[in-house]
């Protein structure tokens, strides 16, 4: 189990996707998806994962997400009404289920969070007790946490609302493992459970935003495996693809322009689904079969990596992050202009906007250009 903040997901996809691969996690919680109801859960490159979302309704930003191995059964059991929170109930065999939450506390000084939280557990504990795991970031960089106590940092601000968490932990007998810093000095994402005798591994591996680490665990649990269910999958073989041409560029024609690029590119992508659903083909197909060749301690050493070598693989992976960005920029650049030279300008993620208000059309780059 892994627990990230994303700082907006699809921004981050290649480093997602590379991260889903090489540790292969059986639960994934996000914090700071930064995703919309508009975004499928398609396009958020999950393979082999059932997703569930509590995108933040009113405003930009925030937003929690859980994603639970196809192989594992597991449904949606709660989501607050009050708090960034979802609750996910994963089937064990023999014991009690799990409950995995996904919780973001957005900023140092709220004061929702943490009740709503308690709110929650005590609903979802109220009949029985259960296997439980909260995680997510917390927000609370005045903590400082060890295996066997917490204290507060010297002049820590709002310590009663880190007192108030504090309690709340020890209500529900929860404990605390992540000890070493996530983002900077601080221990921002937390992973809390009611049955840590059952962890193996907790430690904190590279991150892909600006939070340095990632918590991640491994517990000795048996769950409640299932098949994979088949699939749908387009037949690109068969498609008619002069009929899907026809069919995007009479839509794309009625188009009223609109100078937001964001609205443009809903509404393209829109037609373009539309297009697909009703022009290709399609097929229901088993899930893919395990490979059979690939021992226990193989897989082992894929999944666990080297601790040693993971201090080196950050310094590389900033550096191949920063050469991603920058022939990311000049091969749009080359695509929006004509002589490939002009400065491309692309916003840090969709739906910011600058203090500062309103950029001159003369600063604008290809993008905004396009939709003014």
């Amino acid at each position: 189990m892994i627990n990230l903040n994303c700082q907006s997901l699809l921004s981050q996809r290649g480093e997602w996707i590379n991260l889903l691969e090489s540790k292969e996690p059986d639960i994934v919680v996000a914090t700071e998806t930064w995703l919309t109801s508009d975004v499928k859960d398609s396009e958020l490159d999950c393979d082999g994962y059932t997703v569930y979302r509590r995108d933040r309704q009113n405003g930009l930003r925030g937003g929690v997400l859980i994603a639970v191995s196809n192989t594992i059964n597991s449904t949606e059991a709660f989501r607050s009404s009050e708090s960034e929170t979802l609750w996910v109930k994963v089937l064990l065999k023999g014991q009690k289920h799990l409950l995995v939450g996904a919780c973001y506390r957005p900023n140092v000084a709220d004061r929702v969070t943490i009740p709503a939280l308690e709110k929650d557990l005590s609903t979802l504990l109220d009949k029985k007790p259960v296997n439980l795991i909260i995680a997510g970031d917390f927000n609370f960089p005045g903590w400082k946490w060890s295996h066997d106590s917490r204290s507060l940092k010297p002049n820590t601000h709002y310590t009663d609302l880190r007192t108030e968490f504090g309690n709340t932990l020890d209500s529900f007998n929860l404990k605390q493992l992540v000890t070493e810093s996530t983002r900077k000095e601080n221990i921002l994402d937390l992973l809390a459970t009611n049955i840590p005798h059952r962890v193996n591994i907790c430690r904190v591996i590279p991150g892909i935003s600006d939070h340095d680490g990632i918590p991640y665990l491994e517990l000795s649990l048996k769950v409640n495996k299932k098949k994979a269910a088949p699939r749908t999958i387009n037949i690109y073989r068969r498609a008619d693809w002069d009929g899907l041409k026809a069919y995007i560029s009479e839509k794309i024609t009625s188009v009223q322009p609109n100078p937001s690029v964001e609205v443009m590119w809903s509404t393209f992508k829109s037609i373009m689904q539309l297009g697909v659903e009703k022009l290709i083909p399609k097929k229901r197909i088993k899930s893919k079969q395990s490979q059979p060749w690939i021992s226990f301690n193989l897989h082992a050493k894929k999944k666990k990596g080297h601790i040693e070598i993971e201090e080196r693989f950050t310094t590389l992976k900033r550096a191949c992050q920063r050469q991603f960005r920058q022939e990311h920029r000049a091969y749009v650049s080359k695509m929006l202009t004509e002589d490939g030279k002009t400065q491309l300008r692309l916003p840090k993620s969709s739906g910011a906007t600058s203090s500062a208000g309103a950029h001159k059309t003369s600063e604008l780059g290809p993008y905004d250009q396009m939709a003014s």
